[in-house]
């Protein structure tokens, strides 16, 4: 048998990553990098992981007077701060008045990391201007990792 984790055998998910959600209310999006996650996904022990993330935003009567880009990031913030595999994704957002509905959900590639115990992830996003009216919210977020060795 190859080798074990918290949760099992290599191979299985590390508790208890099953979900690591948005804080408790909609975090509206700002011109400054902001936390999504209420707690950071914490890697307990060292091992090679894959890592899945995603984030999901809506317009909520928002007015955007040019075209805004949000900007997302996979970030260690334990040991250190340092943006995973200088992994980003943007979703470019037209001019729009008042508008509410669901942007495209933000689905980072699966990235393969080795880590060391008590490593942190957390995601982090930016809007490149505020709305002169309403908001850009992120409602939905969440890390998953699989220790693969």
């Amino acid at each position: 048998m190859g080798p074990t984790g918290p949760a099992g055998p290599a191979g299985t998910l590390v508790a208890p990553i099953s979900r690591y959600d948005v804080t408790l209310a909609p975090v509206a999006l700002t011109k400054s990098f902001k936390e999504l996650l209420n707690v950071p996904a914490i890697l307990v022990n060292a091992g090679t992981y894959l890592i899945w993330a995603r984030i999901k935003c809506d317009l909520n009567g928002a007015t955007l007077a040019g075209n805004e880009v949000i900007t997302a990031r996979m970030r260690r913030i334990y040991p250190s701060v340092i943006d995973l595999s200088n992994e980003e994704c943007k979703i470019f957002l037209p001019i729009v008045t008042t508008e509410t509905y669901s942007l495209p959900t933000i689905v980072f590639p699966v990235v393969a990391y080795t880590a060391v115990a008590g490593t942190q992830l957390q995601l982090v996003i930016v809007l490149s201007d505020t709305p002169s009216v309403g908001s850009v919210d992120a409602n939905e977020a969440e890390i998953v990792a699989l220790r693969i060795y």
